[in-house]
Protein backbone atom coordinates (compact mmCIF):
# COMPACT_ATOMS: atom_id res chain seq x y z
CA UNK A 1 0.00 0.00 0.00
CA UNK A 2 1.23 3.36 -1.14
CA UNK A 3 0.77 7.14 0.73
CA UNK A 4 0.87 10.21 -1.41
CA UNK A 5 -0.94 13.24 -1.17
CA UNK A 6 -3.49 12.40 1.08
CA UNK A 7 -4.31 9.17 -1.05
CA UNK A 8 -3.81 5.50 -0.23
CA UNK A 9 -3.06 3.50 -2.66
CA UNK A 10 -2.96 -0.16 -4.10
CA UNK A 11 -3.13 -1.73 -7.07
CA UNK A 12 -6.58 -1.96 -7.32
CA UNK A 13 -7.24 1.46 -6.64
CA UNK A 14 -6.90 4.49 -4.54
CA UNK A 15 -8.68 6.30 -1.53
CA UNK A 16 -8.84 8.71 1.31
CA UNK A 17 -8.57 7.41 4.60
CA UNK A 18 -10.38 8.98 7.51
CA UNK A 19 -9.19 9.66 11.36
CA UNK A 20 -11.80 7.37 11.85
CA UNK A 21 -10.25 4.28 10.32
CA UNK A 22 -13.38 4.36 7.22
CA UNK A 23 -12.54 4.65 3.70
CA UNK A 24 -13.79 7.53 1.69
CA UNK A 25 -13.63 8.39 -2.47
CA UNK A 26 -12.84 4.91 -3.33
CA UNK A 27 -11.91 4.53 -6.81
CA UNK A 28 -10.38 2.86 -9.57
CA UNK A 29 -7.03 4.07 -10.96
CA UNK A 30 -7.42 6.66 -14.32
CA UNK A 31 -3.62 5.69 -15.97
CA UNK A 32 -1.58 7.58 -18.28
CA UNK A 33 1.68 6.13 -20.18
CA UNK A 34 4.67 8.70 -18.68
CA UNK A 35 8.27 8.09 -20.76
CA UNK A 36 10.97 7.83 -18.01
CA UNK A 37 13.69 7.69 -21.06
CA UNK A 38 13.22 7.96 -24.95
CA UNK A 39 14.16 4.97 -27.08
CA UNK A 40 17.33 5.73 -29.40
CA UNK A 41 18.54 4.52 -32.23
CA UNK A 42 20.73 2.28 -30.57
CA UNK A 43 19.18 2.25 -27.19
CA UNK A 44 15.75 1.28 -25.62
CA UNK A 45 13.38 3.42 -23.85
CA UNK A 46 11.20 3.05 -20.44
CA UNK A 47 7.87 4.12 -19.98
CA UNK A 48 5.48 3.91 -17.19
CA UNK A 49 1.63 3.99 -15.82
CA UNK A 50 0.61 6.42 -13.53
CA UNK A 51 -2.48 7.61 -12.18
CA UNK A 52 -3.74 11.06 -12.47
CA UNK A 53 -5.15 10.97 -9.18
CA UNK A 54 -3.05 9.26 -6.81
CA UNK A 55 0.06 9.06 -8.90
CA UNK A 56 0.21 5.46 -8.21
CA UNK A 57 2.72 4.02 -10.72
CA UNK A 58 2.71 0.58 -12.37
CA UNK A 59 5.95 -1.26 -13.38
CA UNK A 60 8.37 0.46 -15.91
CA UNK A 61 7.66 -1.40 -19.57
CA UNK A 62 10.64 -1.87 -22.16
CA UNK A 63 10.18 0.82 -25.40
CA UNK A 64 12.34 -0.78 -28.11
CA UNK A 65 15.19 0.63 -30.04
CA UNK A 66 13.94 2.95 -32.89
CA UNK A 67 16.98 0.62 -35.11
CA UNK A 68 17.66 3.23 -37.82
CA UNK A 69 20.78 6.09 -36.93
CA UNK A 70 20.31 8.56 -39.41
CA UNK A 71 17.60 11.48 -39.73
CA UNK A 72 15.39 10.96 -42.52
CA UNK A 73 17.47 13.16 -45.34
CA UNK A 74 14.78 15.64 -46.84
CA UNK A 75 14.80 15.66 -51.05
CA UNK A 76 17.52 17.97 -52.45
CA UNK A 77 16.47 21.00 -54.27
CA UNK A 78 17.81 19.83 -57.46
CA UNK A 79 15.71 16.21 -56.92
CA UNK A 80 13.57 15.85 -60.12
CA UNK A 81 9.48 16.43 -58.59
CA UNK A 82 8.23 17.69 -61.61
CA UNK A 83 6.17 15.50 -64.30
CA UNK A 84 6.25 15.93 -67.91
CA UNK A 85 3.64 18.87 -68.24
CA UNK A 86 6.20 21.20 -66.42
CA UNK A 87 3.44 20.88 -62.89
CA UNK A 88 5.47 20.56 -59.29
CA UNK A 89 3.36 16.77 -58.37
CA UNK A 90 5.03 13.71 -57.56
CA UNK A 91 4.82 11.03 -59.83
CA UNK A 92 2.36 7.89 -59.05
CA UNK A 93 3.83 5.56 -60.98
CA UNK A 94 0.75 5.32 -63.48
CA UNK A 95 1.82 5.84 -66.72
CA UNK A 96 -1.77 4.45 -68.44
CA UNK A 97 -3.44 6.42 -71.56
CA UNK A 98 -6.60 7.38 -70.48
CA UNK A 99 -8.38 7.83 -73.92
CA UNK A 100 -7.69 4.13 -74.31
CA UNK A 101 -9.73 2.93 -71.44
CA UNK A 102 -11.86 5.32 -72.61
CA UNK A 103 -12.38 3.89 -75.79
CA UNK A 104 -11.90 0.52 -74.24
CA UNK A 105 -14.82 0.74 -72.34
CA UNK A 106 -16.91 2.14 -75.16
CA UNK A 107 -16.42 -0.24 -77.11
CA UNK A 108 -17.22 -2.92 -74.53
CA UNK A 109 -20.66 -1.01 -74.32
CA UNK A 110 -21.50 -0.87 -77.54
CA UNK A 111 -20.78 -4.68 -77.97
CA UNK A 112 -23.09 -5.45 -74.64
CA UNK A 113 -26.03 -3.28 -76.17
CA UNK A 114 -25.90 -5.16 -79.27
CA UNK A 115 -25.73 -8.49 -77.77
CA UNK A 116 -28.70 -7.56 -75.79
CA UNK A 117 -30.94 -6.43 -78.46
CA UNK A 118 -29.90 -9.91 -80.93
CA UNK A 119 -31.15 -11.70 -78.34
CA UNK A 120 -34.32 -9.49 -77.65
CA UNK A 121 -35.03 -9.58 -81.45
CA UNK A 122 -34.63 -13.35 -81.29
CA UNK A 123 -36.63 -13.63 -78.56
CA UNK A 124 -40.10 -12.07 -79.84
CA UNK A 125 -39.13 -12.94 -83.30
CA UNK A 126 -41.23 -16.18 -82.56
Amino acid sequence: MKKQGGWQSDADGHWKLCTCGVKLDSAAHTFVWVTDKEATAAEAGFRHEECTVCSYEKAAVKIPATGTAEEPTEPSADADTTTDDGSASPQTGDDSNIALWLAVMFISGMVLTGAIFCSHKKKYRR
